[in-house]
């Protein structure tokens, strides 16, 4: 990935340089990434590597680094109960699948924690990853940017359940 050359602002603004999408990066870098675009199926492999391979998951971030990147972005876009339910690797979420938005049970309680866990994981790849690419360097310190992800297979808002919003945004909390 080549180093991005952000062009000088004509408004006397400052640009800040966002990272890509890691969904495809994770791909190329070895995460399985299977199923229809758009789909919960697709999502899995990039969702399960924050735990499962962080090391590839920092490695993403840091190529943006690497780039130019000033802002970069949790890969906790497809850190979502319908998502994660799809692993067998995830009892905890895989029993709650049936009952995603309870979270008053023993199950749902569960649920939200290990979602919790991968979201928590998802920032930490990208903490490891800043404080790799700062080592002795003493430029400005880039900026973690938490990633709100779908509340349903993305491009498909009709699929999105109108009461999910409060339960998505508990577990980002």
């Amino acid at each position: 990935m080549a180093k991005v050359q952000v062009p000088e602002d004509q408004t006397g603004q400052e640009i800040t340089v966002l990272d890509g999408g890691m969904g495809h990066l994770l791909r190329r870098l070895g995460v399985p990434v299977t199923g229809k675009l758009g789909s919960m199926e697709r999502f899995l492999g990039v969702a399960l590597a924050n735990k499962t391979t962080p090391h590839l998951v920092e490695t993403a971030h840091m190529q943006y680094l690497a780039a130019g990147a000033e802002v970069i972005t949790t890969n906790s876009y497809s850190c979502v109960p319908r998502c994660l339910s799809l692993s067998s690797q995830d009892t905890a979420i895989s029993a709650a699948s049936e009952n995603q938005l309870n979270p008053g049970s023993a199950r749902g309680d569960r649920k939200d924690e290990e979602l919790r866990r991968y979201i928590a994981a998802s920032a930490e790849c990208a903490k490891s990853a800043i404080a790799k690419h700062m080592f002795g360097k003493t430029q400005r310190r880039p900026r973690v940017a938490g990633c709100i992800p779908p509340l349903g297979p993305s491009y498909h808002p009709e699929l999105t359940p109108d009461d999910t919003g409060p339960a998505i945004c508990s577990c980002m909390c």
